[in-house]
């Protein structure tokens, strides 16, 4: 199959589909690829989840004081 040079299939493969002889864009899959994008990126880093580990670890410990 041939695409023109700046088909967004060229930049992105795993959206789309292959049907009937014709490239169709999931946008469905894209947007669910999305979403688990953002839901990674939105954890906490290592360091971020080390600091509220040590502040949990310092209230237990002292009680709050």
């Amino acid at each position: 199959m041939e695409v023109e040079e700046n088909h967004e299939v060229l930049r992105n493969p795993f959206i789309f589909k292959y049907e009937n002889g014709e490239l169709i864009k999931d946008v469905e899959y894209q947007q669910q690829l999305i979403r688990e994008r953002e839901a990674i990126e939105s954890q906490p880093t290592v360091e971020e989840r080390i600091q509220i580990i040590q502040a949990a670890l310092d209230e237990l410990i002292l009680g709050g004081t």
